[in-house]
């Protein structure tokens, strides 16, 4: 039998080879298909906004650039609506009117209400309504090379606590106004609003849209890595020690991150820090925990929350967090930490 012959052993062996070449360049073929279309390329963009740095990394299928420059145009609309030095938003109605009863838009009825429930359930440790302790402390002209910073006098405290307190928010149905004076300052969820209308934004506009949208170092994420893979985010430590940087690596698909510390906006006077998370109980900085970093669902709660884990009791906040539906990280002065027992789950990579 010659080795022309078709059904010959070495003819046979040859039509195995090429079909198992042709089955192995399809499976090639589909196999960079479906990758490349679950791992669009990422495209960054970097802004200042809400007082800080602003980072969106982002893969769509759509247009990236036309996605982000819509999800720049959303946070800088929440800045100019909410935010506290601008005497021009709603917000700055709302805090002239006082007692008189100020119309909102739903948009600003949810954050409010919202608001008000998580000072409830922090027992006031997050509390929207302080902006007369913001501007007794000089937190609203932070920013000015020329303001001159000072401690406030014990009368002068207790003068803006009576003026001060979620208590004196009310909102019936559309409207919404102040007592005894107090201001809203929406600078403890404001900026986790701001993200998840971000990540909102991106997703509307394509449902496929993978990446994460970081304000300041909180964190939203809008869809796991290539299609399926973990983010993986750092938490800063919260002072400046050679050989630490990280306190921890969290590993995240989906929900929202943030961190409140007391190295974020700060002024010292002779030697004693004074930053701008403030305890509504004493009307001064909070003391004790350094850093409080919070995962949740979204990033309006993680924003919210980790303020409230700056001023709550260590115990307290590590046994209610979870029941809220979040986890928290702490560290003290020392660098000690302490964390939910959920939080182990974010430090490994499971599949």
């Amino acid at each position: 039998m010659s080795s022309s012959d078709p059904d010959s052993p070495v003819t046979l062996q040859k039509r195995v080879w090429f079909y198992a070449l042709l089955i192995l360049i399809f499976a090639v073929a589909v196999f960079l298909l479906l990758f490349r279309k679950n791992t669009p390329p990422y495209t960054t963009k970097d802004a200042i906004r809400m007082g800080t740095y602003m980072r969106i990394c982002l893969g769509a299928e759509k247009n990236p650039h036309t996605l982000i420059d819509a999800m720049m145009r959303e946070v800088t609309r929440v800045e100019n609506k909410y935010s506290f030095h601008n005497e021009e938003n709603i917000l700055a109605e709302i805090n002239r009117n006082g007692e008189n009863w100020t119309y909102v838009d739903e948009e600003t009825r949810f954050i409010l209400e919202r608001s008000y429930e998580l000072a409830l359930i922090t027992k006031g440790a997050f509390d929207p309504a302080l902006g007369r302790l913001t501007k007794l402390w000089g937190f609203d002209q932070i920013d000015k090379d020329d303001f001159v910073f000072r401690v406030p006098t014990p009368e002068e405290i207790e003068t803006a606590l009576k003026a001060s307190g979620y208590r004196n928010l009310e909102i019936q149905e559309d409207t919404v106004r102040l007592k005894n004076g107090a201001l809203l300052d929406l600078g403890g969820i404001v900026k986790g609003y701001a993200i998840d209308r971000c990540v909102q934004v991106a997703r509307e506009l394509d449902p496929d849209a993978t990446g994460y949208v970081d304000i300041g170092g909180d964190i939203g994420i809008i869809g796991p890595k290539f299609g399926g893979a973990d983010w993986i985010i750092g938490v800063q430590s919260p002072r400046e020690i050679e050989g630490v940087s990280l306190m921890a690596s969290v590993f995240m698909k989906t929900g929202g991150i943030a961190t409140s510390g007391d190295y974020q906006r700060y002024y010292e006077i002779e030697g004693q820090r004074y930053h701008h998370i403030l305890n509504a109980e004493t009307g001064k900085p909070s003391t004790g925990t350094v850093s409080a970093t919070v995962i949740a669902q979204n990033s309006m709660d993680a924003d919210a929350f980790a303020t409230a884990g700056m001023i709550l009791d260590e115990d307290y906040v590590l046994q209610i967090l979870p029941r809220l539906g979040g986890q928290a990280l702490l560290i003290d002065p020392k660098l000690s930490k302490r964390s939910t027992d959920g939080w182990a789950s974010f430090e490994k990579n499971d599949p």
